[in-house]
């Protein structure tokens, strides 16, 4: 038996490039020959290019193709006669790119999700990193369709010893820290993040600061951010690496390794994250083996990643979320609690936990 993975790129600090490259490493530890294609990036001679899996000639071979987004791919599998998993990462609703500065993230994704009839017909096994994405599959009716949440060392992280020198910028100033971790799109809500901020200050404590990790997309969107931040008369800074810059209301930072990622949860009070559209949200899980609180909104994946190990509200509802955050803000005990429940829940992805469930999924394979 041969099992190779292929999905569209692989990227640092992408959830699903870390996930393909761990699975690989456990498929090599059950004596299983395993290597990555990619349709795009070669990241460090991590992966080889798709077009090599040609050479596949029989059923003995199977391929793990990661589903996330529109590519070539799919097309490509027709012809390849291995047994093939799909990987379902959940494919992000095109609407919320109609904008004309995302035009091809639009209708990448709009393909992705014309896409999976077809992943249906080729497709022997579905590995879905939650019961949110498989819901999604229902009326396709994909066959033999299991749980395999995002594979991470999210233990390894949280041991990891703080970055000096963002741990010094970010105790700079004095203030509570809210935190929130994801790519800069509209649909993972930044400017709901900004309108509670501004409540927040308003009403419950006025000495608040807003960190927001994650790459940005496009500078028109940055601009839209900027511009919103202004009308509420909070200050903003973008790429922030300067002690003036992480003095704002708002910090944007990028390009973030694991340490310095490390400070950023161990130096916050809350993660915060109102996002509309999650597969799975592997911050969610980084935060929990932080023990932080959790105020999240209800929406996808996000009830099912966190279960009890948070606060769930809706967004919809400014009323009780600002009265979920202003409690686990200045309510020691119900933070103490906040902090326990969160921690414990995260302990349901730890990497014995993962391994095991891979391990599950490899063996009904042979």
């Amino acid at each position: 038996m041969r099992i190779d993975q292929v999905l569209p790129s692989f990227q640092p600090y992408d959830a699903i490039s870390t996930d393909a490259w761990l699975l690989r490493e456990l498929i090599r530890e059950q004596q299983i020959s395993s290597e990555l294609f990619t349709e795009l990036t070669n990241l460090g001679g991590e992966t080889e290019n798709f077009q090599k899996l040609r050479q596949v000639k029989d059923r003995d071979h199977i391929i793990i193709y990661h589903h996330s987004i529109g590519s070539r791919i799919p097309y490509f599998l027709q012809d390849i006669p291995a047994r093939k998993i799909i990987r379902y990462h959940n494919v992000t609703p095109h609407h919320y790119f109609r904008n004309a500065w995302s035009r091809n993230t639009y209708f990448r994704c709009f393909e992705g999700r014309s896409q999976l009839p077809m992943l249906r017909s080729l497709s022997d096994t579905v590995w879905s990193t939650s019961a949110y994405n498989l819901h999604e599959l229902r009326d396709f009716n994909f066959p033999h369709q299991r749980i395999l949440p995002v594979l991470r060392h999210y233990q390894q992280l949280a041991e990891l010893k703080d970055c000096p020198e963002t741990t010094a910028l970010i105790k700079n100033r004095s203030c509570k820290n809210l935190l929130f971790v994801g790519r800069v799109v509209p649909h993972k809500g930044h400017h709901d993040l900004f309108f509670f901020l501004a409540l927040l200050r308003r009403y419950c404590q006025k000495d608040l600061r807003l960190f927001c990790i994650g790459s940005e997309s496009s500078a028109a969107h940055r601009q839209q951010l900027a511009e919103l931040a202004e009308f509420l008369g909070l200050s903003i800074s973008f790429a922030a690496s300067t002690v003036r810059d992480y003095h704002r209301d708002i910090v944007f930072v990028s390009g973030v390794d694991d340490r310095r990622l490390a400070s950023f949860y161990r130096q916050a009070e809350v993660f915060f994250n109102l996002s509309d559209h999650e597969g799975f949200c592997v911050p969610l899980v980084e935060a929990m083996f932080f023990g932080l609180p959790l105020v999240v909104q209800n929406s996808a994946a996000i009830p099912e990643t966190v279960r009890e190990g948070g606060l769930i509200v809706d967004k919809a509802d400014p009323v009780a979320t600002l009265l979920a955050l202003e409690g686990v803000l200045n309510d020691p005990l119900r933070n103490q609690l906040s902090r326990q429940v969160s921690w414990q829940r995260g302990q349901a992805f730890a990497w014995k936990n993962l391994e095991s469930q891979v391990k599950d999924c490899l063996q009904t394979l042979r």
